[in-house]
């Protein structure tokens, strides 16, 4: 009957701003929870109806976001009338200075990509699973960065449960670059 939302800002307007997010059954303005200025936020929502979709959204600072949606749990016990699952493994994203010098471009990359993200945002999982090597190097936050700005809608509309594989171990030991962004 509740689940906690953990974000942070990546702009420079955002990044320690304060907001509010709206959310509701029937529209996105329903329920608020308002929240103070800081580089990182943890939201509680609660008293959640199970195995139901809502609307959301976010006001971060002067940002405000699109409407979003997410989905709840069945109550324990139960099955859920549906439940839409995405997974995807070994993104290896670059920050897009990297495309530029050693690819054909950051065109190449994100074209690339978009495919995969248009038919997943047609099928709109209610969790995605994100198996690992989702960047390069994992203690570049820039390739964080990369990964967001492409996944932004697919990650606002799931819930994402990441594994760290082999590139976020290897390069960020402690996996605290890894703990910021999620």
């Amino acid at each position: 009957d509740s689940l906690r939302v953990a974000f942070r800002g990546t702009e420079d307007k955002t990044r320690a701003a304060g907001g509010v997010l709206r959310y509701g059954l029937k529209s996105a303005g329903e329920k608020e929870v308002a929240f103070k200025a800081a580089e990182k936020h943890v939201l509680e929502l609660k008293d959640l109806a199970a195995d139901a979709e809502y609307q959301y959204q976010l006001k971060l600072g002067d940002y405000e976001s699109p409407i979003y949606r997410f989905r709840t749990s069945a109550k324990r016990g139960a099955r859920a009338e549906k439940t839409k699952l995405g997974i995807f493994f070994d993104f290896h994203c670059h920050s897009p200075q990297e495309f530029e010098a050693k690819e054909k471009g950051a065109d190449g990359f994100f074209q690339r990509f978009s495919y995969a993200t248009a038919d997943t945002k047609k099928f709109a999982p209610d969790m995605l699973i994100l198996g690992g090597d989702i960047v390069n190097l994992g203690d570049r936050r820039e390739e964080y960065d990369t990964f967001f700005r492409i996944m932004r809608e697919l990650c606002a509309n799931a819930i994402c449960v990441p594994v760290p594989g082999n590139h976020e171990w290897s390069y960020d030991k402690d996996l605290s670059v890894y703990a910021d962004y999620w």
